[in-house]
């Protein structure tokens, strides 16, 4: 999963700081041929490789230094990350730049074709709408990672339902918020 993450972040940021066309992006070293156990494979180190082991490298880094900075640093990378998706969703609120035409009619919407197209709330649209919702939770799940440091609280009786319902709140902010104002 390490691994998984840590190359996904990698192509992200490459895509993000660089441009398609970068020889950056298009160097790569074939490390071994695996052509015999499918077709075109190969072993390869490129850019997204090495940017990928930096992140792990980054990560350990700051997880071996011990759960308190770990905690310390996952808040600010959190607060950074959450600040400006909270500001670019307050602003269009608070200025009233949300476009309540988009929500009629409230349907569940697909796509056949490449087309979108406007669905019904017959057993697809709720099964549509269900999917949707259970894609929200998998997102949200990583919440729960707090009982994992229940050990570690100071109060555990008190600071525990604090830290979950905290998380579930913010969870429902977010995935009310973000889709209501994009």
């Amino acid at each position: 999963v390490l691994a998984i993450g840590a190359g996904l972040g990698a192509g992200y940021l490459l895509s993000i700081f660089l441009d398609p066309s970068s020889p950056i992006l298009s160097w790569q070293w074939t490390v071994a041929d695996l052509g015999f156990i499918s077709k075109d494979l190969t072993l390869r180190i490129n850019a997204t490789f090495l940017l990928g082991a930096a992140i792990i490298l980054a990560v350990f880094a700051i997880q071996h230094r011990g759960i308190l900075r770990t905690a310390q640093i996952s808040t600010i990378l959190t607060i950074a990350s959450l600040l400006p998706l909270f500001i670019v969703c307050v602003i269009p609120l608070l200025a009233g730049n949300v476009a309540g035409h988009n929500f009629v009619p409230f349907t569940p919407l697909a796509t056949s074709n490449g087309q979108v197209i406007e669905s019904v709330w017959d057993k697809g649209g709720v099964l549509l709408f269900m999917g949707g919702l259970f894609i929200a939770a998998w997102s949200a799940y990583a919440f729960e990672t707090a009982v994992c440091y229940m050990s570690e609280f100071k109060n555990p009786g008190h600071d525990m339902p604090r830290a979950i319902i905290v998380s579930g709140l913010i969870c429902i902010v977010a995935y009310v918020t973000v889709p209501v104002v994009f």
